[in-house]
């Protein structure tokens, strides 16, 4: 963690991921999935997701966008 964010390090040489949790702007709350340190940068560019579904996908994509669009199970 790093402040109010996680932060994904590639094993390959990409750039760090950080997921944040967004609860404080008056909107509902969302989840953030971008390669900006800064929150209020990442808030602007990063799309928004609502749920966990999206922002699994967003963190996958981000750690292999080469990544072949597979089904998404949460649960069991």
């Amino acid at each position: 963690r790093d402040g109010d964010a996680c932060v994904l390090h590639p094993t390959s040489d990409g750039a760090p991921i950080f997921v944040r949790r967004v609860t404080d702007d008056g909107d509902a709350p969302y989840w953030t999935v971008s390669t900006e340190a800064d929150p209020a940068l990442a808030a602007l560019l990063a799309q928004p997701f609502a749920g966990v579904q999206g922002m699994l996908r967003a963190v996958r994509d981000a750690l292999d966008p080469n990544a072949g669009a597979q089904r998404l199970v949460v649960g069991g």
